[in-house]
């Protein structure tokens, strides 16, 4: 466990006879067994399981004596500790301190670990708290909007007043964007904070709340993973803490990237017969010239050449020279 270096001996442990016979046994004083008996409950907590009491299946006797540093054989010393009881071995688990909880440091060692467990839950519930009496908060009746910040004021905030009424002839412009929350957004909560909010909001902060939930259900933009959990927040928390200011910068990156006229593709080159006839020449004469194929390989090189151009690849002489005809329809 890391951080936990107690290792305690127990009133009368270091006179008794277990430890007195163990260093008969290794023929060593009895302040050096006690040194390994020491070394052996540190093992446990430094590459052990500190709650159970046992060893990695893969340590053997080497790796004991070595960690203890203990001179003689290995053989000899995990014996001696088996004998006293300081070791013990499970076919196929490896060695283990016996009765290793009902040591002061095997106790302490759980204390220590129902106390992370218990510190682990607590920070949970507080967090879990926290959320919830964020979302439904009473203090949501306020917002800041880009209008606010780009002027420096920001508005008090103004709880306990009526709802905004509708215009005539239909619902109010909070209700309708309201709406397209409810299908869009991940987490829509407190329809009557959001619907208050969305109604005071400007258009262009209302276009940016909704590139940034399309943009998670569409994908192709590159969002931090920190500016993406906010899309999972409920809803009332994402617009009073004006979340979607977030992605001002991915919006503008691509609406620029959208903007730009697409470069018009190049044509592909078209390449002439003499052209064509010339690479092929370049090919063959490098193909003649290796001393890698055989004569025959080399001949039936030049048949293919003569049946794709029809003319002889001699040397010196150029392809295109060979395809031009006379004025008697001769090949010159």
């Amino acid at each position: 466990m890391a951080a936990l270096n107690f290792v305690a001996i127990g009133d009368g442990e270091d006179n008794g006879p277990k430890l007195t016979t163990l260093a008969r046994l290794l023929k060593v004083h009895r302040g050096l067994a006690l040194w390994f008996l020491f070394r052996i409950r540190r093992m446990i907590l430094d590459h052990g399981n500190h709650i159970t009491g046992v060893l990695p299946k893969q340590y053997g006797q080497e790796d004991i004596a070595s960690f203890l540093e203990f001179d003689g054989k290995a053989r000899l010393l995990v014996d001696a500790l088996r004998k006293q009881g300081y070791l013990g071995r499970k076919t196929g688990r490896g060695f283990h301190y016996p009765d290793w909880e009902n040591t002061i440091t095997g106790k302490y060692a759980a204390e220590r670990e129902r106390d992370r467990l218990w510190h682990l839950m607590d920070r949970a519930n507080r967090r879990s708290d926290d959320v919830g009496r964020r979302s439904t908060d009473a203090s949501t009746d306020g917002l800041t909007t880009s209008a606010d910040i780009s002027t420096g004021r920001k508005k008090g905030r103004e709880s306990g007043r009526p709802p905004v009424p509708p215009p005539e002839g239909g619902q109010s412009l909070g209700a309708l964007r309201w709406e397209w929350l409810v299908k869009n957004a991940p987490t829509p909560q407190n329809r009557e904070v959001c619907t208050r909010i969305l109604h005071q909001m400007t258009g262009a902060d209302w276009l940016l709340v909704q590139w940034s939930y399309e943009s998670k259900k569409k994908g192709g933009v590159n969002i931090s993973r920190k500016n993406a959990r906010t899309l999972d927040w409920p809803t009332d928390v994402f617009l009073r803490k004006t979340a979607f200011h977030r992605f001002a910068g991915y919006y503008r990156t691509f609406k620029e990237a959208d903007q730009q006229p697409a470069k018009p593709q190049e044509a592909p080159a078209i390449e002439t017969r003499e052209e064509q006839m010339l690479k092929d020449w370049h090919r063959l004469e490098a193909y003649l010239s290796s001393d890698l194929w055989s004569d025959r390989k080399k001949e039936a090189q030049r048949d293919d050449y003569e049946k794709r151009w029809g003319c002889k690849p001699w040397q010196g002489d150029r392809p295109w020279e060979k395809t031009k005809k006379s004025k008697k329809g001769k090949r010159t």
